[in-house]
């Protein structure tokens, strides 16, 4: 199909199909780096939990400076923010869904149009 066959309404899907489709892959990225951000968290709990009870403390890097602070205190700042991580990894996941399914509805939507056109 030449461009002359091109109506605005397709133009218009294939518009979307295209900011879908980026914004598709930068909610995947921000997913990928949200999941590793979660498995170092995790290594650093395991980290952690081999620790004696009776030791002094841990060292936390805060910026630019390293503070000797509680194990307990460490695990649960960990904790919480692991459980922020998860929901949202979660929360992008729902959207990368919702936005994957809307692609397939344009790109049927495309498909039929395109159809339609070849049949005129």
């Amino acid at each position: 199909m030449n461009t002359e066959k091109i109506t605005p309404q397709m133009q218009s899907n294939l518009s979307q199909i295209q900011q879908i489709q980026q914004q598709v892959q930068s909610i995947s990225m921000q997913r990928s780096q949200i999941k590793l951000m979660i498995q170092e968290i995790e290594l650093s709990l395991k980290e952690i939990e081999k620790l004696k009870d009776n030791d002094d403390g841990i060292y936390k890097l805060i910026g630019n400076l390293i503070f000797k602070s509680k194990k307990d205190d460490v695990k649960n700042e960990l904790y919480e923010k692991k459980e922020s991580m998860t929901i949202r990894e979660q929360t992008l996941q729902r959207q990368e869904e919702r936005l994957t399914d809307r692609f397939k509805q344009l790109q049927e939507q495309l498909r039929s149009m395109i159809r339609e056109k070849e049949k005129e």
